[in-house]
């Protein structure tokens, strides 16, 4: 990474340093830490997938985000009316 002349140096980060090249960029041991935690599962033929609880997980995180993005929007709305209440 170069920025205005200037070589940085990016510290070393192990996960980063696996499969960066390869198409496959999610690294084994991303996988296997979801494992731990319940999030992904190992099926028989040594693929994996996203266990039901993982999947609960996971919407509930996407619901909470759009909820968030929703309310920020409405603050911001909110926030225009009230600056153009001001003006007039």
């Amino acid at each position: 990474m170069i920025s205005a002349g200037y070589a940085v140096i990016l510290p070393f980060h192990p996960l980063l340093a696996t499969n960066t090249v390869s198409t496959n960029c999610i690294t084994p041991q991303v996988c296997q830490s979801l494992e731990k935690i319940g999030v992904l599962e190992l099926l028989p033929d040594g693929g994996r997938k996203i266990s039901q609880d993982g999947q609960r997980d996971l919407d509930r995180i996407a619901t909470s985000v759009v909820e968030e993005q929703k309310e920020e929007e409405e603050e911001e709305e909110e926030a225009e009316e009230d600056g153009e209440e001001d003006d007039e």
